[in-house]
């Protein structure tokens, strides 16, 4: 709550400069915005248990709504500045160019670092836990397992859990991109801001599971922050985004490999729906090239 509140102050601060120069991009800040809104507010309707508290839904979605286009039309014209290669991908899918091969490359890569992160997690619980999975031994955890157990209900809990990811996948993205962007403004050298940026963020997402016993967790957060900021050096936000999303989305699927079991179905969706990405983005990648060449030793 605190970092949220010094985000939205310093963010604040930053839009305000931005519009009264006329560096802001309005549209694209408009876009995040609505895409926020509609993404909490589909998020908190499909997944409401009861009715008589969806009074609370619209203000939450409009709060998050602006959060995220004051942060975006905060950090989008210093970056487009002093870092432009982190966007390109970011402005060609705000400009509907979903099919331009280098977007299917960064959504590839970031379905690829989710499934790798879900994977070494799973390896390590397999390995090292009694249960094979963590313990909910918090009140955020319990949270999170009421909301894992809520894919057992049912399609409509199912497209909660999609819709949650890719809000919290943005806003997280975005949270990453506007600390990089302080340390590169701050220490002026990028690899010096990154090794800093990497120094501060690991330990406290390795902290935050740590101080619960769970030592598998805190390796897997770290694990999370390097694979991100590798990206985000590398591929930019929208790279970012995805694996956010992707991520989360297959953390809170009950994976198994028994497909037919009563609680199969929230396995088979996810198995699903991160395939299918991968493939669309695989397949766009191509750029309409064929995937084998017809002459494959010809020069």
């Amino acid at each position: 709550m605190f970092a949220g509140l010094i985000f939205l102050v310093v963010g604040a601060a930053f839009t305000r400069h931005n519009w009264k120069t006329g560096r802001g991009d309005v549209r694209g800040a408009a876009l995040v915005g609505v895409a926020t809104f509609a993404g909490v507010l589909l998020t908190h309707t499909l997944g409401v248990h009861d009715t008589l508290a969806g009074g609370w839904i619209l203000p939450l979605a409009i709060a998050d709504g602006v959060f995220a286009a004051v942060l975006y039309m905060a950090l989008e014209p210093w970056v487009r500045r002093l870092w432009p290669r982190a966007l390109i991908t970011w402005s060609r899918v705000l400009a509907g160019q979903w099919r331009d091969p280098v977007v299917g490359r960064d959504v590839l890569i970031g379905v690829l670092s989710a499934v790798a992160i879900a994977c070494v997690r799973h390896a390590l619980y397999l390995s090292f836990s009694p249960s094979g999975a963590p313990a909910a031994s918090s009140v955020l955890e319990l949270d999170m397992l009421q909301f894992t157990l809520d894919q057992l209900m049912g399609t409509r809990f199912i497209g909660s859990a999609g819709s949650f990811a890719l809000v919290v996948g943005l806003l997280s993205a975005l949270e990453m991109f506007f600390l990089m962007f302080l340390c590169r403004v701050c220490l002026r050298k990028p690899w010096l801001a990154t090794l800093v940026f990497v120094g501060l963020v690991a330990p406290l997402a390795a902290a935050s599971s740590s101080s619960q016993g769970d030592w598998i967790e805190s390796i897997v957060m770290v694990l999370i922050v390097v694979f991100n900021v590798l990206i985000m050096v590398r591929f930019g936000l929208l790279a970012n985004v995805v694996s956010g999303a992707a991520g989360l989305f297959i953390e809170h699927g009950l994976l198994t490999n028994d497909f037919g079991a009563w609680y199969g179905e929230s396995s088979l969706v996810v198995v699903a729906v991160v395939s299918a990405l991968a493939l669309w983005a695989f397949r766009t990648s191509l750029g309409g090239q064929p995937l084998f060449s017809a002459h494959p030793l010809k020069a």
